[in-house]
């Protein structure tokens, strides 16, 4: 048995598979393997990772029909012999000593999840360190508190991962969904009371193809709404109260993100999102931590913010003003 098995998954990423395996391959200490789960890529992917087999013993390829990032997560933990399992996205890359700092805090057996930073790069090369990142070590509440309040990201990839926690975690019941899986999935995770540590360190590179991602909203972004009701029911099997507020506080940050920062024609997704908000019935200054994150808004999101809470159209209807006679977007 390895110390880490490395899951990459991957759907038409022949432009980026090789500089992501090659930093794998390449790692400063040797106890892991390379596991390629090819989501049914159309491209050339499968030939370039084919040649990449041959010439070395750690990585081996497997494929499947494309059914999407959780399915592919999933085959990945199956065909795994590593102690720890660390998932990673096929256009990214990670740190050439991800293996040796990791396993500094893996070799006593003792943590379920290690958590650690990241960098996110663009097309014209520039990056940016997270800074929505604590470091520290974090049970089943603090763990919650900190994912829903943005304390700490909820991301899949930026984690290690007991194989023996994940499959006692019933990991393969994470619901099938592209939006907000990663977020339902750790509150889930939360729920077996993992042994939790976040590391300082910066060792994943992130990378955000902007030119590759469409940003209009589109059926897919309805999916968040999904893994906020998943979020709810882990919740509800906790104690709902303990944690209502932090769950108050990411359903605001879902319409602020969605609605109130919507760059692109009103849509039904929009109206849509807008309802499911409403209906929340979520009071923006009697929760503390939404009502603290608008004093920090600058004065005219502020203003959007609560016309659009009122009532969507008047919302809209503000901000086209503000594009149309300011000849600008609201953010």
């Amino acid at each position: 048995m390895v110390e880490i098995s490395f899951v990459v998954i991957g759907f038409n990423v022949e432009q980026y598979i090789e500089k992501c395996l090659y930093s794998l391959l390449n790692q400063s200490y040797s106890d892991y393997e390379v596991i390629f789960i090819d989501d049914g890529s159309t491209d050339k992917t499968k030939v370039i990772v084919a040649n990449l087999v041959q010439r070395y013993d750690k990585l081996s390829y497997y494929g499947q029909s494309n059914q999407g990032a959780n399915s592919a997560r999933i085959h990945g933990v199956q065909k795994a012999q590593g102690k720890y399992i660390v998932f990673v996205d096929g256009d990214d890359w990670v740190h050439n000593r991800l293996v040796e700092n990791v396993s500094n805090y893996t070799r006593d057996f003792k943590q379920d999840i290690v958590i650690y930073n990241f960098s996110v790069f663009n097309s014209k090369g520039e990056f940016r360190v997270n800074q929505k990142h604590r470091t520290g070590e974090y049970n089943r509440e603090s763990y919650i508190k900190a994912i829903l309040s943005e304390s700490l990201t909820p991301y899949f990839w930026n984690r290690c991962y007991k194989k023996d926690f994940l499959i006692r975690a019933a990991y393969e019941t994470i619901p099938r969904i592209t939006m907000g899986d990663d977020l339902a999935a750790n509150i889930r995770f939360a729920e077996y009371n993992p042994v939790i540590l976040s590391i300082p360190e910066v060792l994943y590179y992130y990378f955000n193809n902007e030119s590759g991602v469409s940003r209009k909203p589109t059926k897919k972004h309805l999916e968040i709404l999904q893994a906020m009701e998943d979020v709810r029911q882990t919740l509800n099997r906790i104690d709902y109260k303990e944690y209502k507020t932090y769950f108050e506080y990411r359903y605001y940050k879902m319409f602020l993100y969605y609605v109130v920062r919507n760059k692109y024609e009103k849509t039904d997704i929009q109206d849509t999102i807008y309802r499911t908000w409403k209906h929340e019935n979520i009071n923006l200054k009697k929760n503390k931590l939404v009502s603290e994150d608008i004093k920090e808004r600058k004065f005219l999101e502020k203003f959007l913010l609560y016309a659009y809470h009122y009532k969507y159209d008047f919302g809209y209807f503000l901000a086209s003003l503000y594009i149309k006679y300011m000849g600008r977007r609201t953010t």
